[in-house]
């Protein structure tokens, strides 16, 4: 499990709108480290014309998220940037902050959340909830941006064939098959 993590809650799902509770939890311990300068996105697909509306909801005197904000194509997000709040391993309450905030559409709009970039239903570690630490990227993925840097595999390395005509070390010239313990033989 990651030691800062993001986790997503869908509190209302209207027909115009989707209610969320985001949460950071920082429970990071080798090293332990403080989070001072910390901010999310969450993006969602924007459906027509109709404007969009973003509602702060329950903050816990944290800040509440921007105005939507335009990513590509029909792409958007909400950012909410903590900066100035500390989220440190350092108690009950101290490890974690909590945002509400409402992302719709007005009167006569289109919404549909399940084709969000970022939307799990229920309450989940959401991965597609980028973190960031003072503008760089600490957890989680960007829409199209595939995994993370951290997670790529190294490079591949292909056995080259022996064209040696020396006897193995495990075959001694006598005929007898060594084990790999030293000094017990094996007889065929």
């Amino acid at each position: 499990m990651d030691e800062i993590t993001v986790v997503t809650t869908v509190t209302q799902s209207e027909p115009r709108a989707t209610g969320l509770q985001v949460t950071i939890y920082n429970k990071s311990a080798f090293p332990a480290r403080a989070l001072l300068s910390s901010s999310y996105r969450y993006y969602f697909r924007r459906e027509g014309t109709a404007a969009v509306q973003v509602t702060p909801g329950y903050t816990q005197g944290y800040p509440a998220p921007t105005a939507a904000k335009h990513h590509s194509g029909d792409v958007w997000y909400v950012e909410v940037n903590c900066a100035g709040y500390t989220i440190a391993p350092a108690g009950q309450s101290a490890h974690r902050m909590d945002v509400e905030f409402k992302i719709g559409v007005a009167a006569g709009g289109t919404w549909d959340p399940t084709n969000d970039p970022s939307y799990l239903p229920g309450t989940s570690v959401n991965p597609k909830v980028p973190l960031y630490e003072a503008g760089t990227r600490i957890w989680g993925q960007e829409p199209d941006t595939g995994p993370s840097p951290s997670t790529s595999p190294g490079p591949t390395v292909s056995p080259t064939p022996s064209t040696s005509s020396s006897p193995s070390p495990s075959t001694p010239s006598n005929g007898q098959r060594r084990n790999r313990l030293p000094g017990v033989v094996r007889r065929q």
